[in-house]
């Protein structure tokens, strides 16, 4: 079930943004995801989560954005933390090896401590 990709963002205390993904991410909605990803950086937020309890789909034009934003990140000594993935998402994640790069986490909260910790991803 593809749904259109509908993005909101959680501005916490700083540097901690959330970013909540419903939908699916593919080919032509991963600018809408990198676009909303640049302007939380730009923003000063430097640890991020991406919480995709209710993401149908990422392609790999969607996880090739995560990949990239990671590398900003990181050179900002940030944090980028995944959680809530569906059993779907979570196998491609698994498949592509990401959990070394990008942790995920069962739930909001554990991603959040990770992040505010900043955890390596």
């Amino acid at each position: 079930m593809n749904r259109e990709l509908k993005l909101d963002v959680d501005l916490m205390e700083p540097p901690v943004a959330v970013l909540r993904l419903s939908g699916s991410v593919d080919t032509t909605t991963a600018q809408r995801l990198e676009d909303a990803l640049d302007g939380v950086l730009e923003g000063g937020r430097d640890r991020l989560v991406v919480d995709m309890s209710d993401l149908d789909f990422m392609s790999t034009a969607g996880w090739s954005v995560l990949v990239a934003k990671l590398r900003r990140v990181r050179s900002l000594h940030g944090s980028l933390q995944l959680c809530c993935m569906s059993p779907e998402v979570d196998e491609v994640h698994k498949l592509l090896e990401f959990q070394a790069l990008m942790p995920g986490h069962a739930t909001l909260e554990a991603a959040l401590s990770a992040v505010r910790a900043g955890a390596a991803g």
